[in-house]
């Protein structure tokens, strides 16, 4: 829950607002079930990068927020 907390703090400069850092703490936890049960954080970083990929292809371009 620590952990996840951080991640969701560590993304602030996408914006301080609770819905988009609840998604980021689903995803810290998601990251950690995933390190937990195969021990080992590598397995993670293909979905990070899938999330993020799927991110700045579908969310990004119609943030209104960004420039």
């Amino acid at each position: 829950m620590i952990s996840s907390g951080v991640f969701a703090l560590g993304h602030f400069n996408h914006g301080l607002l609770w819905p988009k850092l609840l998604v980021y703490f689903l995803a810290g936890v998601a990251f950690g079930v995933i390190a937990f049960l195969t021990k080992s954080t590598l397995p993670a970083i293909p979905v990070h990068f899938i999330g993020d990929m799927t991110f700045f292809a579908l969310v990004w371009p119609h943030d209104t927020a960004r420039k």
